[in-house]
């Protein structure tokens, strides 16, 4: 887990990091919701290492794309621009 996520709250929820396979721009995603339910959808960059939390993913959205052929694509056609992020 990446330093900077590891000085988090350890009493929430946390699901693995899920390493994206073969993507060539994605490093690693999580999903997670903290104690008063807001969702969280964490993803790092391969490319830069940079970390972007995105706000109010679907629980169902984050795990499709465990199954999805290209975890990149999918992430660029159905987050990526749709829901609001910050950088962590």
């Amino acid at each position: 887990m990446p330093d900077n996520l590891q000085t988090m709250d350890a009493s929430r929820n946390y699901h693995e990091w899920i390493p994206a396979g073969d993507s060539t721009c994605l490093r690693q995603y999580i999903y997670w919701e903290d104690r008063r339910g807001n969702r969280y959808f964490d993803v790092q960059f391969k490319d830069s290492g940079k970390l972007y939390r995105y706000h109010d993913v679907p629980e169902s959205l984050a795990f499709a794309m465990k199954r999805a052929p290209s975890r990149g694509k999918f992430f660029n056609r159905y987050i990526k621009g749709k829901y609001p992020f910050s950088p962590l």
